[in-house]
């Protein structure tokens, strides 16, 4: 455990999010066993602000990343590749909820400013609650997930600064409730879509027993089969960089094939952070 407290005192507390983004064998779901052991002095300003951790950070440039993840050449390397088409990247909590944090904010924020990509996805959203309850989940359990969303939607509506929608996202509670209706809408979805969607389970698991097990919970990581629902769900065209410190280059995905994405993300093992293209750099 003694790792820890190094590391604390070597990155400063506020910087506690960027090591464990990017180690693989320890996510930042901490346990109580690894709070408990820090010095008593980290420890109370560890609790004092909530875990210590941003949900979302801030937007430096790509190549950022090579201060931080261990085998910087080839490391280095892929993030070259990477910039050349990219500019900047902001970074997502690696609590399990990365993937759909990433992909509700850089989609909200894309669609600050136009009022009919609004007004497209409210009506999704507004027919989504009667699809939630067609497939059994009972509304008093996403009501206030529901509405919260719904909120979030005006407040895009009203044309708020990106500063202002970042804030927005940065509450936990809020984002959290964004999330959690996410996981509903992936989770109808699949069971909507189940024919198609069970040739992609392995062990002879059920639909519904995956979606109860590995979609529904909170800081259940997501894997393709979760981003082709959800985006399907939404109608939201997205690309995935999928960074493998195996290869000497990155490779992407376009959901749906075909499609102009709209909103890109950053995939490295066990988690997604937001790419900005070259030309889109605020």
């Amino acid at each position: 455990m003694r790792q820890h407290n190094v590391l604390l005192e070597r990155f400063g507390v506020d910087r506690f999010d960027v090591f464990f983004c990017f180690q693989k064998e320890t996510p930042l779901r901490l346990t109580l066993e690894i709070i408990a052991s820090l010095h008593p002095s980290l420890f109370k300003r560890f609790i004092s602000v909530t875990f210590l951790v941003r949900l979302f950070g801030n937007r430096p440039d790509v190549e950022t990343n090579l201060l931080h993840i261990p085998n910087q050449d080839l490391c280095g390397f892929i993030l070259k590749d990477l910039s050349k088409r990219y500019a900047c990247f902001r970074r997502t909590l690696g609590d399990g909820n990365c993937f759909y944090r990433a992909l509700s904010f850089a989609y909200l924020e894309a669609l600050l400013g136009n009022s009919k990509g609004v007004q497209k996805l409210r009506k999704i959203l507004m027919r989504s609650k009667g699809e939630l309850l067609s497939m059994g989940f009972i509304e008093s359990t996403f009501e206030n997930a529901f509405n919260t969303f719904m909120d979030v939607i005006d407040l895009v509506e009203a044309d708020v600064s990106g500063a202002k929608l970042l804030a927005v996202f940065n509450d936990r509670n809020t984002s959290d409730c964004l999330v959690l209706y996410l996981r509903l809408l992936t989770s109808a979805y699949l069971q909507k879509k189940s024919e198609f969607f069970e040739y992609f389970l392995e062990g002879g698991m059920s639909i519904k027993d995956f979606c109860t097990q590995e979609v529904e919970p909170m800081a259940m990581e997501s894997d393709h089969i979760h981003i082709t629902a959800l985006t399907q769900a939404l109608n939201i065209p997205i690309q995935v960089e999928y960074m493998d410190k195996s290869n000497t280059a990155v490779n992407h995905h376009i959901f749906p094939e075909g499609s102009k994405p709209l909103v890109y993300l950053l995939y490295k093992p066990g988690h997604y952070d937001i790419l900005y293209k070259a030309n889109k750099s605020k």
